[in-house]
């Protein structure tokens, strides 16, 4: 079990690590910085899109696995 000093660093670390931005938001600001919001936005629903397709594939391959396997 963990005490409360391990306990409140664990939280500060994982905070912290909740602030740093990924590639995607790093990508975006980018974008944005150098050719407007609209690019920006375009480029924000394109992540969205490839993250969407990512996760409905693999949902889509655990399912198939799982009737097939059991």
């Amino acid at each position: 079990m963990l005490n409360i000093a391990e306990l409140s660093t664990f939280i500060l670390v994982v905070f912290g690590l909740f602030l740093i931005p990924g590639p995607a938001v790093l990508l975006m600001i980018t974008r944005s910085a150098q050719s407007g919001t609209k690019t920006g936005i375009i480029t924000g629903l394109g992540i969205a899109t490839g993250d969407f397709i990512h996760v409905l594939l693999a949902a889509v391959s655990i399912t198939a696995w799982s009737i097939n396997f059991f």
